[in-house]
């Protein structure tokens, strides 16, 4: 039997291609309970024309989202959805 393993980027969604360099990111989930990992990968290089790579772009959303803060309910000032898209687009230079 022949098992084709596609591997997938969890940021942009398009395959990783044999000779591509990609990051491999381990999910811990407590629900897992002791069975195998998870894993997303991501591409470690940039495209033509892009700032940064997928890797790059994703510990970005990770960074922002760990040092925005978070209101309290009922408050009416930022939301989460508020346009987290336009401030990573504004951190890019895009």
């Amino acid at each position: 039997m022949i098992v084709y393993c596609v591997k997938q980027c969890a940021y942009c969604r398009s395959s990783i291609v044999s000779g591509q360099r990609w990051v491999r990111e381990k999910i811990y989930d407590p629900a897992l309970n002791g069975r195998d990992p998870s894993y997303h990968r991501y591409h470690a290089e940039p495209f033509a024309g892009q700032e940064g790579s997928c890797w790059e772009k994703h510990q970005m959303e990770q960074e922002i989202a760990r040092t925005t803060p978070t209101p309290l309910r009922g408050h009416s000032g930022f939301k989460a959805t508020d346009d987290i898209q336009g401030l990573f687009a504004g951190l890019l230079g895009t």
